[in-house]
């Protein structure tokens, strides 16, 4: 219990430390979101009312106690591009981003476990060159590329799908899902690389301890030894690098969103990034460090009761 009062303790922290970042970095960088929105021909007067109107006029501090004390509250205040709440803003979207995160994470987990116990149990020089090949090449590839040649190859070669004509989970959920399939795979490869890699290097160390040359000394076949003891000792250390994975998935999102055209939460910050949208940045930034960190945390604690000997 005192492990995990510590480990939301940290959070908390954690998620404090970063809100007073996203705050500072975007009251300070250059620019002026009053003169963003009226245009660079607006009189100084009507600039001036306009940052009173949206509290741009206030001392830094108070407006970030403000801005704090609203977002405890799920209020992240009015888009200053669209005059609307920045919640109504990121409904549908946060719904088309989690599907679409969540079909990524499916296609690691699913992809990356084969493959990985296949590279490990591969013997011959040229077979371990070749995964290691592959997986190198493939983490190495960034998710908008990828994203780019499976548009091409999927959208205009194969006709598989339009790009741009997502649906809208509300309308049909797996007509969504399977628009969805296309970015998933973008963001997904490297990762599935990156994972592949890991479990393989993770198994292969496991191999060469004592426990397993005790075991086919009592018989074991060398499927069972791999199986039965081997591959669940190497799952321990792979457990704590999803959380490492889900984080590279949800910045991945971002790019590909906007290569796929889905109306995400990925898509919403690059517009709201080039229009000085900083409420509609600050909660998206702050619900990506948000959703991370609480992952985090929860692989921690399935870290925990997996191996209670390891202390994190």
């Amino acid at each position: 219990m005192k492990y995990v009062l510590k480990k939301i303790l940290t959070l908390i922290i954690a998620l404090l430390l970063i809100s007073i970042v996203v705050f500072l970095a975007f009251s300070v960088i250059p620019g002026d979101a009053a003169i963003s929105k009226l245009g660079t021909e607006a009189t100084p007067e009507r600039i001036a009312e306009l940052r009173e109107m949206l509290g741009l006029d206030k001392p830094i501090l108070e407006r970030y106690f403000i801005w704090l004390g609203n977002a405890v509250q799920l209020d992240f205040g009015t888009s200053y591009q669209y005059n609307v709440s920045v919640n109504s803003l990121l409904g549908t979207r946060i719904i088309n981003s989690s599907i679409l995160s969540i079909i990524s994470f499916i296609m690691v987990i699913v992809f990356s476990i084969p493959i990985g116990i296949f590279s490990a149990k591969r013997r011959s020089v040229p077979g371990r060159t070749a995964m290691t090949t592959i997986t190198q090449i493939t983490m190495g590839v960034p998710s908008f590329f990828l994203g780019v040649l499976i548009t091409y190859l999927f959208s205009i070669i194969l006709k598989m799908f339009r790009l741009g004509d997502f649906v809208s989970p509300a309308d049909s959920f797996w007509g969504a899902c399977a628009y969805l399939v296309f970015p998933a795979i973008a963001i997904a490869l490297p990762k599935i690389a990156m994972t592949v890699k890991f479990l393989t290097t993770s198994i292969r160390a496991e191999l060469h301890k004592d426990y397993v040359r005790t075991a086919y000394a009592k018989g074991h076949t060398k499927n069972g030894v791999l199986y039965g003891h081997v591959l669940k000792n190497s799952l321990v250390p792979v457990i704590t690098f999803m959380g490492v994975i889900v984080a590279e998935i949800v910045a991945g999102s971002i790019i590909v969103e906007k290569v796929f055209s889905v109306p995400g939460v990925g898509t919403l910050l690059i517009t709201a990034i080039t229009n000085r949208d900083y409420p509609v940045v600050e909660a998206v930034v702050l619900l990506f460090a948000f959703l991370i960190i609480v992952i985090n945390f929860i692989v921690d604690m399935i870290y925990k009761i997996v191996d209670p000997r390891v202390k994190i």
